[in-house]
């Protein structure tokens, strides 16, 4: 057995065993001359309860474990008067602590390298090179126009090449699809607000508008009036109460009884602009026009129940709970689906522009929904920007 070593001189002798073995003396001494022992009880206390049994450990292989282990419980013991007392704990020297671990930086980017220059797109910018996000930008910053609660719900017709000017410092490939409109006879656009009805709204007026500047405007009138109160039992056979749709249905039913009317109260272009300037009036028709779009998708499941998917998580949905969040709702935009319902509900022809800034030599796609029972009726004619929909006019001002 290797000899034994008194600890005389350690303020500990009392409270440890008087041996140790001699393999331990050597780095006992040591550790007593790098740091005093009683020193370490501040420094130990300083780290905290949670840190000092790893550094009673780290400090095992230098003296006892019995040792250790008296400094770890005398640690803690002080540790804990001095959060009674309230007293600050003294503050360990700096080279007493361990290094602070620094996070890895491999494959991370440099955090001092330049901010990548924003992408300028004018004229001479390929939309092919652009990304989604960098087009629908571009497209938003003219549509933000659109969308602010200073325009109106609905405006005069005014020159398309108003429209061009926006585009301009943009895209040239937008020019082009415009400049081709303008070259089919499309002069002029009359602007609906960009505030997710604009599709119903846009649609109603052109709908109206087209009755008024037909060749036998009362006859058209009586028409339309015939279809729309055909429609009534639609609604009532999904389970619409009359009253939820009644007042909706007579500021519609009130504007096609005044074309064609001789009294003082007759519609006029004038007259018609200002009542979808309304807002009582506008919304009321669009809030009609998206019960009977919902009617319509209800009444026909195998015609839609394959096209109804949620537009953002692309899951199935029933056609009820479709038309619930995405077509009743003021404010939903409307989709392929609810174009196609409405056309079919109203027995209308409907054809669409698309401006898309897709087309580099600026061909414009159409799209027609052939709905009416003449397909050679005209037909109401939208321009379609994405998340937008206006009025294409073939005049270049409105006629009041």
């Amino acid at each position: 057995m290797s000899p034994s070593l008194a600890i005389e001189d350690s303020p500990l002798s009392d409270e440890v065993p008087a041996t140790t073995t001699a393999s331990s003396a050597q780095p006992m001494n040591q550790s007593r001359d790098a740091w005093d022992l009683q020193d370490a009880f501040s420094h130990v206390a300083a780290y905290g309860p949670f840190q000092l049994l790893p550094l009673a450990l780290t400090l095992a292989p230098a003296v006892s474990p019995t040792l250790a282990a008296h400094w770890f419980l005398t640690a803690i013991s002080t540790y804990a008067m001095a959060m009674e007392r309230a007293e600050p704990l003294p503050t360990p020297p700096p080279d007493a602590l361990p290094p602070a671990p620094q996070p890895p930086t491999a494959g991370l980017p440099d955090s001092n390298a330049p901010t990548p220059a924003p992408v300028v797109i004018n004229e001479d910018t390929d939309l092919a090179s652009l990304t989604p996000a960098q087009l629908y930008e571009l497209n938003q910053n003219v549509l933000n126009e659109s969308t602010s609660s200073d325009r109106p719900l609905i405006a005069p017709v005014a020159p398309i090449a108003v429209l061009r000017a926006e585009y301009e410092a943009g895209s040239q490939a937008f020019v082009k699809q415009i400049d081709a409109l303008a070259g089919q006879g499309y002069s002029g656009i009359r602007r609906t607000r960009g505030d997710g009805d604009c599709f119903y709204r846009s649609l109603a007026f052109a709908y109206i508008e087209r009755v008024m500047r037909g060749p036998d405007p009362t006859l058209d009138a009586t028409v339309a009036i015939s279809v729309l109160d055909s429609s009534l039992s639609l609604l009532e056979g999904v389970g619409f109460d009359k009253f939820a749709y009644e007042d909706f249905y007579e500021e519609l039913l009130g504007l096609l009884k005044r074309v064609g009317s001789e009294s003082s109260n007759r519609l006029t272009p004038a007259s018609l602009l200002q009542a979808f300037q309304a807002p009582e009036v506008s919304t009321s028709i669009v809030v009609f026009l998206r019960l009977l779009t919902s009617a319509q998708i209800r009444m026909d499941p195998d015609a839609f129940d394959a096209f109804l998917f949620h537009p953002d998580f692309g899951n199935q949905m029933t056609a009820r709970d479709f038309c619930e969040t995405f077509v009743e709702p003021t404010g939903k935009e409307a989709d392929h689906v609810q174009m196609t319902a409405l056309s079919r509900v109203l027995q209308l022809n409907v054809k669409v522009a698309y401006l898309d800034g897709h087309s580099a030599d600026g061909k414009v796609d159409w799209v027609d929904f052939q709905c009416a029972p003449d397909p050679q009726a005209s037909p109401v004619i939208l321009l379609y920007r994405p998340g937008h929909y206006d009025i294409l006019e073939t005049r270049s001002e409105e006629e009041l």
